[in-house]
């Protein structure tokens, strides 16, 4: 299996196992090839958005963003909003660029969240202010990388609300906020044919499953 420089994606709603089968899958990959790094992407969450949201005060200590969001008391104003994406989107460009940077110098890259599920994101969060065919959004997606690979872990938003439960997660979505991101992905899937990603059923299989049916779908792709 040749992995050099390539790029592989993991996108999907939140709990759906991404990480989980990430980090089995990496675990056998990085034996294949020392030269791997996992990146956990995930618009407002990058390193340098993350000294930003602290100077503007957007975020309190330990909250999650979206409950920041859905609180009127919070980002009420929307010129704050529309500041905030836009840093977000410049950093997003910036991680792209340093990927891009990655690759070409033969070190294999595997993300956790890719540009659609930040997009999802900000269409849920920001219904009245994200538009998903601005500039900035259109300047993203020239300089993203294309996946090698790209898998959809799926989930319904029952079964994802229900694992947060039994994770204990401090932070659990809002699940009408679940049920919005679920119809977004499906209609992702849609837009590309079903044939730009490969899905994973996390409730058809299991985790071991699914890093086992990413290690066969590698083999047969990248060697």
């Amino acid at each position: 299996m040749s992995l050099k420089g390539s790029l592989i994606v993991f996108s999907g709603l939140d709990n759906s196992g991404k990480s989980t089968c990430i980090k089995k899958t990496a675990a056998t990959l990085s034996i294949l090839n020392s030269n791997l790094e996992v990146i956990w992407l995930r618009g407002g969450y990058t390193r340098i958005f993350s000294f930003f949201k602290k100077k503007l005060h957007l975020t309190g200590k330990g909250e999650r963003l979206d409950t920041l969001i859905l609180d009127k008391r919070r980002l009420r104003s929307k010129i704050l909003q529309r500041i905030w994406l836009l840093i977000a989107i410049l950093d997003l460009i910036l991680e792209m660029v340093v990927i891009r940077i990655k690759k070409r110098s033969g070190k294999t890259i595997v993300l956790d969240r890719y540009i659609i599920d930040t997009i999802i994101d900000f269409k849920v969060k920001f219904p009245y202010v994200y538009r998903p065919n601005g500039i900035m959004t259109r300047l993203l997606f020239k300089v993203m990388p294309k996946p090698d690979v790209h898998f959809l872990c799926v989930v319904s938003p029952e079964t994802s609300a229900r694992r947060s439960l039994l994770k204990k997660e401090p932070f659990p979505m809002n699940s009408t906020i679940l049920a919005i991101k679920y119809a977004e992905y499906n209609k992702a899937l849609l837009e590309n044919n079903n044939c730009d990603m490969v899905v994973l059923d996390s409730e058809k299989l299991s985790l071991e499953e699914m890093a086992s049916n990413v290690l066969d779908y590698l083999r047969t792709e990248l060697e």
